[in-house]
């Protein structure tokens, strides 16, 4: 069916998500430039991090080893209002603590989302996992993230393709 000829549920539908679909909200399309930036934007030069110009309080995260992803994901989350549990355990262990905290999980890709990679997927830890922030959302389904890990404190971001962002390795966590 074409529009406008499709069921009234299907436009009433449409006409809902299309506010947010034009501010560049939370939903991942195909092909083109960026639909979506995760407020409050950070701070980089090229790739790394300035994590104190971008205002992400780190200080205030004390459950988490400073400079792991953990420590990132949860600093990044507090600083834009989103929630996450002070003991939400080692990367891949975050979509499991999710659920247990009933944090919504899965589906559409938004912004601010946390990503829970399993162990090895994609080049995260074979012991720990990872977990990363999504920043931007391009129409060509990438997306921008932001992690940290290694132990130092610093964080970067990385461009993922779509068919990396759809890994089933990966738990997106809203």
């Amino acid at each position: 069916m074409k529009y406008p000829d499709i069921p009234n549920s299907t436009k009433e539908y449409l006409d809902e998500v299309r506010p947010a679909i034009n501010a560049g909200g939370s939903c991942s399309t195909t092909v083109g430039a960026t639909i979506g930036n995760l407020s409050p934007p950070l701070v980089a030069d090229g790739t790394s991090i300035d994590i104190d110009a971008s205002g992400v309080p780190v200080a205030s995260i004390n459950s988490y080893s400073v400079g792991q992803c953990t420590w990132w994901a949860a600093a990044r989350r507090q600083q834009i209002g989103k929630p996450v549990d002070p003991y939400m355990g080692h990367g891949y262990m975050w979509a499991a603590s999710a659920e247990q905290h009933g944090y919504p999980t899965g589906g559409t890709i938004q912004l601010g989302d946390v990503m829970s990679f399993e162990r090895g997927v994609l080049g995260a830890s074979g012991e720990y996992g990872h977990v990363v922030i999504v920043e931007e959302i391009h129409e060509d389904g990438s997306i921008l993230i932001s992690e940290s890990g290694g132990g130092q404190r610093r964080a970067w971001t990385r461009l993922l393709t779509r068919e990396q962002a759809e890994n089933p390795g990966i738990t997106y966590i809203h």
